[in-house]
Parts: C-alpha cells; sequence; structure tokens
C-alpha cells in the first residue's frame, strides 16, 4: 500500500489490462520483516516461467564484485570517514510507460484479500529487475554534473561510483571539517537529482553533531554524543 500510495506503483489501466502477447510479464512478490529494520516488499525477478526471468531477459550491467573491492579500498585509505545511505533509490528512478507492462504484479485494491485480485505494474525501477549499477551509474554521474558548478568537482565526485556500492556511500577524508562540507554537499547534489543521502554514520563525534538526529543512522539518534563510546559499524559486511 505504500509502493503504491507513493505513486511507485499504479493499478493496470481498464484499456491496457489486454497487453499483447510476449509483451508482458508478472513477478511474484512476498514481505521480509526484519526485527530491526523497515519490513519491505521483495519483488522476486530471478522467477522463472517457461524456462525463463526478467532478470536473465535483459542485458546484465558491470559485475558487483570488483567495484565492492574498489570502494572498500578507498573507504580505508584516510582517517576521517562517513557512510550513508540513498532512500528507496530505485523507487525514484521511473521506467519508461511503454515498459511498465514487464512489471506487473498481482495484489489487492486497497489490501483487502476478501476482493478480487487486481493487476498493478510497477511505475519506477526494482532492484535486481535491471542491470542496477549501470542505471545507478548513469543517474548519479548526470546529477553529479548537474551539480558541480555549485557543490565543487571533489563533492561531485562522491556520486560517482567509485564511492558508491549501489545504494550506501562510503567516503573517506583527511579532516572533520572536509567531512561535514562533503556530507552537505553530497546531500545537496543527490537532492538536485532527487535523492536523499541519510542514515549518515561516521567515526567522528564532531560529524555526528553536525548532521541532524533524523538523518542520522537509526541506532545513532539516541547516542549520547558526550560519552566516550561509538560503536562499531559495518561497512558493505565489514566490520
Amino acid at each position: 500500500n505504500d509502493i503504491i500510495s507513493k505513486g511507485f506503483a499504479r493499478k493496470v489501466p481498464e484499456y491496457r489490462v489486454a497487453a499483447k502477447s510476449g509483451q508482458l510479464w508478472y513477478i511474484p512478490h512476498h514481505g521480509v520483516y526484519y526485527p530491526k529494520k523497515q519490513d519491505q516488499v521483495v519483488f522476486d525477478c530471478s522467477a522463472r516461467f517457461g524456462g525463463t526471468s526478467l532478470k536473465r531477459s535483459i542485458t546484465p550491467g558491470a559485475g558487483p564484485d570488483e567495484l565492492l573491492i574498489s570502494v572498500l579500498s578507498r573507504f580505508g585509505q584516510q582517517p576521517v570517514a562517513f557512510m550513508g545511505d540513498i532512500d528507496a533509490m530505485f523507487h525514484q528512478v521511473r521506467v519508461p510507460d511503454t515498459q511498465r507492462d514487464f512489471l506487473r504484479f498481482f495484489w489487492w485494491p486497497n489490501g483487502n484479500l476478501d476482493g478480487d485480485l487486481a493487476e498493478y505494474q510497477m511505475n519506477v525501477h526494482l532492484f535486481g529487475a535491471v542491470p542496477f549499477l549501470v542505471v545507478q551509474f548513469f543517474f548519479f554521474r548526470q546529477a553529479a554534473d548537474d551539480a558541480e558548478g555549485y557543490v565543487g568537482s571533489a563533492t561531485a565526485e562522491v556520486l560517482t561510483k567509485i564511492f558508491f556500492y549501489v545504494d550506501d556511500c562510503l567516503r573517506a577524508e583527511e579532516s572533520d571539517e572536509e567531512v561535514i562540507q562533503r556530507i552537505s554537499g553530497a546531500r545537496s547534489a543527490c537532492a538536485h537529482g532527487g535523492f536523499n543521502l541519510s542514515k549518515i554514520v561516521s567515526n567522528r563525534r564532531s560529524v555526528l553533531e553536525s548532521v541532524p538526529e533524523n538523518l542520522r543512522a537509526q541506532g545513532l539518534r539516541a547516542l549520547d554524543l558526550s560519552s566516550d563510546f561509538l560503536p562499531v559499524e559495518r561497512a558493505l559486511g565489514v566490520q
């Protein structure tokens, strides 16, 4: 219901329900429930029918493994670090209207399980449904190019692939002041492209103090920054 109310998906218009044969695809989905994170809907783009799947039918993008090593290596080169996350990143990028019939799914109108199932379609990209790293790089580079004139080249560079792994940003600088400036500029550049960089984490108190509480990672919002303790965090699975 949240996906639909935000316009990320819509009920298929009656005049489009009967699409051409071979020009539509239905995606199964299920809920994933986390004890400490927000629950979410997962669309299974790998589900097969007739020997194929949506994921197998699209030209793959760049492989993530080498990129992961690259991002983590750069992240460890400077002493003052910060991490951030793009909110619902793939839902910010629309799919052309002519291609949305390949992203259909079934759901009950208004979530009423006693009613009849209806056909819906995604209006935006799904994680795993596209060569997602290529899509991400394109839009991030475009946002960086558009914003470079007012945030500077060093900050615009944060939006390029060498500091992002999918929707996670990892960057390190020489000083607290540089990181504070970089976070502010990166958030402005992201916002210019329609993305919201939040869930900020850093290994320095002064950096965390510069970030509004609602933009910090969930586990840091209630943290007493005057104490000597900062929790251990994970950067792409690495402590």
